[in-house]
């Protein structure tokens, strides 16, 4: 709050009343130039806050995202032998089949995001860079999308199991009840491609977050074909299209 108090005597001459108005206007500039100084100062701080901050929940999303990538090792071979029970208990329908017990368990790790959101509804992203910025929100954007994805995919996971609440022996099923769980679990391992899929697409963007599962795993999971040459070409379009994005980013970022 700037406080002006009136000339305590009255002016009685245009010089006098010259001096009292230069001596408020000056006392006016001081005061809003310190008060932009420290305003300046506190955005100042608060930048550094949010980058110091932002670069503590990105080593954690790093830590978790290597974590997603080996839960996605094991357990796709896991809910691709209880999909093979499943199969077989239905083409051997009736008879005595040997089967190896089913396996329901799983672990997931939500990635975070809570400095990212402080910093925007602190609007502390204006006070930053362009280019730092946006590549924040790429970030963020890529994780948003992960997280969704993965609680689809757990949802599909707990439903798939939902069936052994009542009896846990899948061989008491009927064949529609393991047509259906046939089609459940592999709902499930659908589910678990697409996750691997957004931590590949957030690993090309952004390399240090690493491992992450290839292309050609997931192809291999879903039993879907393509050439070396696809692999070439589309590994090929994709880096030319995130470089001409950086490109942009940073040519806006310096012009300013």
């Amino acid at each position: 709050m700037l406080d002006v108090h009136p000339p305590h005597q009255a002016a009685h001459t245009w010089k006098d009343f010259l001096i009292h108005v230069g001596t408020i206007c000056v006392g006016l500039l001081i005061a809003i130039g310190l008060e932009q100084t420290v305003e300046l100062l506190h955005r100042r701080h608060q930048v550094a806050e949010t980058r110091k901050a932002l670069d503590i929940e990105r080593r954690i999303n790093r830590n978790r995202f290597a974590a997603t990538t080996e839960q996605f090792e094991r357990f796709i071979p896991v809910m691709q032998r209880n999909l093979a029970v499943f199969v077989a208990l239905r083409q051997h329908s009736g008879s005595a089949v040997s089967l190896p017990p089913l396996d329901w368990n799983s672990l997931s790790f939500g990635m975070q995001d809570v400095a990212w959101q402080t910093a925007k509804q602190n609007n502390v992203l204006e006070s930053m860079p362009v280019a730092e910025a946006r590549g924040d929100a790429a970030l963020y954007a890529r994780i948003e999308s992960l997280n969704a994805d993965a609680d689809a995919e757990h949802a599909a996971f707990s439903e798939a199991r939902l069936f052994a609440i009542v009896d846990p022996d899948p061989s008491h099923l009927s064949v529609q009840q393991l047509d259906h769980q046939i089609e459940l679990t592999a709902r499930v391992i659908q589910a678990s491609t697409i996750v691997a899929v957004d931590q590949s697409n957030l690993h090309r963007e952004f390399p240090d977050f690493s491992p992450a599962p290839t292309p050609q795993q997931v192809f291999a999971i879903r039993h879907q074909t393509a050439s070396p040459e696809w692999f070439a070409y589309a590994k090929q379009t994709v880096a030319r299209v995130y470089s001409f994005d950086k490109a942009q980013t940073t040519e806006h970022s310096s012009s300013q």
